[in-house]
């Protein structure tokens, strides 16, 4: 073989082979394709098995974090229902949460998970009960935000406090959170707080307490002075009385003349009313 008879072999095989690697990519690309339409065809086989399947259907629904709340009542304002399908019931979750915390006014939060292949978990949160309202024998509930509940109790067993012509409002909402600022040392001994509705000051209450005596205070301060009551009932031993704690710090006896006209001032208010 001459030398150009070598080269122009050489050259046919240098096409050859460029040929093969050039044909090489393509084989890779319809296989991807391939690979990739199966693999769709397969899901969309099985999607469409799962749906119709039982496993995609709710089969329970549990409650957690409920204290106050009745569970029953979380899973009737969900309207969950055994059978609903589970894609449907996720792709609407934001209404359902959204839901419950609108029907009922204790909720805080709720949020909906799954455990297990069909059982539904409703995760609630709860604005706590921080005292009771009592309106003609009948005790509200007042939460921690400042809603009174409509729903009534005949009775209570709990030791928050019981407090008297409020309105759900602002003075209600600053007086709860006055309230936080006293010491539980003193919540302890605390019995009823009565909203005076004073022409002078709205915000006047009494704080009616467990040893017997009474404290008058404005509802800015009255966590400031509250607190210093134990110090005072100490100054004035076994007496009981009236601690006006309005404006300065002095002491009413029941026995006096001057809680009788304090006395008899507010029941002139209240038959005006």
């Amino acid at each position: 073989m001459t030398l150009k008879e070598e080269n122009k072999g050489a050259q046919n095989d240098g096409r050859k082979n460029t040929s093969s690697f050039s044909r090489l990519p393509d084989a890779k690309m319809i296989y991807i394709k391939w690979s990739m339409l199966v693999s769709i065809f397969v899901l969309s086989i099985l999607l469409s098995a799962y749906t119709i399947s039982p496993y995609s259907k709710v089969n329970d629904v549990s409650v957690e974090g409920t204290n106050e709340v009745y569970d029953q009542e979380v899973f009737e304002s969900s309207m969950i229902t055994s059978g609903d399908s589970l894609f449907t019931l996720f792709r609407n979750r934001g209404d359902i949460e959204k839901r419950i915390e609108e029907s009922i006014p204790q909720i805080s939060n709720a949020k909906l998970g799954l455990t297990g292949l069909q059982t539904v978990q409703i995760t609630v949160g709860e604005y706590q009960t921080v005292a009771y309202l009592l309106n003609e024998e009948r005790y509200f509930k007042i939460l921690e935000n400042g809603v009174i509940l409509d729903e009534s109790l005949p009775r209570i067993t709990s030791n928050q406090p019981v407090l008297t012509h409020f309105s759900q409002g602002p003075i209600l909402d600053r007086m709860l959170d006055e309230y936080e600022e006293v010491e539980d040392s003193i919540k302890s001994i605390v019995s009823e707080i009565e909203l005076m509705d004073n022409d002078r000051n709205e915000m006047l209450v009494r704080v009616f307490m467990n040893d017997g005596n009474e404290v008058l205070a404005s509802i800015p301060s009255l966590a400031e002075r509250l607190n210093y009551y134990i110090q005072m009932r100490e100054t004035v031993g076994n007496e009981q009385g009236l601690f006006d704690l309005e404006a300065g710090a002095y002491f009413i006896p029941f026995n006096s003349e001057e809680y009788d006209e304090f006395q008899d001032a507010e029941e002139t208010e209240e038959a005006e009313e």
